[in-house]
């Protein structure tokens, strides 16, 4: 690699720390004392570990920060391995002499205080890769443009007259900054996606999603539909409707389909694969690799991951299943799939989402009444099946 770090170099870190682990646990009593550290240091790796082995296109500024940590650890780790090594060399009697003497106790306290303080940069890292997700960031945003126009943000730096123009100069930025630490953002997370909310906010505004609503007219939800990618402009809008209007689009949608409510969805047939290399495929599969195709809208991809016996209801680290993913993407077919293989609706992410709410939010009409239709098959099929019960 010309630069950053690789889910290699810190899976080799991870295994370092865990050999070490496992000696210090078998070692004297003061490094004993210390494993619990270099456990702890451990966890947070894999973490780090697995977030980069499933989002492969981290910034570089990302991977050398990633870098500079993980260097860290592996530092750390290097001296303590050499003060072990050293330990262990000592015959039986020496030992017990640095044992009953405390030698090396200085060299311990500083390493313990290294490993935690590695432990815990690696951990706050870790923490701001998940805040900075997309989706999770766009929640955010709309939670502070619903906040405006429900006037708890009085003096919001969102609702000057020129803010289109503005919102790039520097102390509007920074204010903006600090309303966007309000809802969630961190500051590391608002200034490494500057472009995509610079982008985000300039479509809510010139839309005029900011205006103040008076109390009487519904509690509002803005269901952000723009396609930015991840530092593009704005391709499409976002709309906003009060939860009134939207119970009342709902119910015409319902009624205007056939079959009193029933929508329909393509019918995509899966063909569960039972030949030997089953088992082989789904070995190099990783096992949110689902999560991420329905994410992507890639609905060949989703049936064959079913097809070789992926799990349609695995979540991601951000509580996320393959249905939350087709939900909030408005993917109907990938849901209809998904839900025809067992995938569960009352699956709830981080942020206390169900694949309803999620579609509800992103005011996704149709996906709403596939998931009333389906909570209605599976009633009845409930209800077949407890009447086919023989009494006692």
């Amino acid at each position: 690699m010309n630069f950053g770090v690789g889910v290699g170099d810190v899976y080799l870190v991870a295994k370092f720390a865990w050999n070490i682990y496992k000696a210090c646990k078998e070692s004297g009593d003061d490094f004993r004392k210390l494993s619990s550290e270099v456990a702890s240091l451990h966890v947070v790796l894999k973490e780090s570990e697995e977030y980069i082995d499933e989002y492969t296109d981290l910034p570089a500024s990302r991977r050398n920060r990633l870098k500079i940590l993980t260097d860290g650890c592996d530092g750390v780790l290097k001296d303590l391995d050499k003060l072990l090594k050293t330990y262990e060399s000592l015959g039986t009697q020496s030992q017990r002499t640095w044992d009953r003497m405390r030698f090396g106790l200085e060299d311990l306290a500083d390493i313990r205080s290294r490993l935690i303080s590695q432990t815990t940069l690696l951990t706050a890292f870790n923490s701001i890769l998940i805040s900075s997700s997309i989706p999770r960031m766009e929640k955010r945003l709309v939670k502070l443009i619903t906040e405006v126009q429900a006037g708890q943000r009085e003096g919001s730096v969102v609702s000057l007259p020129d803010i289109t123009e503005t919102i790039e100069s520097p102390d509007v930025w920074n204010q903006l900054r600090r309303e966007l630490e309000d809802v969630g953002i961190t500051p590391v997370v608002v200034e490494e996606n500057h472009d995509y909310i610079i982008n985000w906010m300039k479509a809510a505004l010139t839309q005029g999603l900011v205006d103040e609503v008076s109390p009487g007219s519904g509690h509002l939800n803005v269901m952000g539909n723009i396609g930015l990618g991840s530092m593009g402009s704005a391709s499409s809008t976002i709309t906003i409707v009060g939860n009134e209007e939207f119970e009342e689009e709902l119910q015409r949608k319902q009624a205007e389909k056939p079959f009193g409510g029933v929508i329909q969805v393509q019918s995509v047939k899966v063909r569960k694969k039972t030949d030997p290399t089953r088992m082989i495929k789904k070995l190099f599969v990783k096992d949110t690799a689902i999560v991420q195709a329905a994410s992507d809208g890639d609905l060949d991809k989703v049936v064959n991951l079913i097809s070789i016996g992926c799990n349609v209801n695995v979540t991601d680290r951000w509580g996320w299943s393959a249905l939350s993913m087709a939900a909030y993407g408005n993917h109907l077919t990938i849901a209809r799939v998904l839900l025809d293989h067992g995938a569960s609706l009352d699956n709830i992410d981080v942020d206390g989402d169900s694949p309803y709410q999620l579609a509800t939010n992103r005011g996704h009409s149709d996906m709403l009444i596939l998931f009333d239709q389906v909570t209605a098959e599976r009633d009845l099929h409930a209800r077949e099946q407890d009447t086919e019960k023989p009494r006692q």
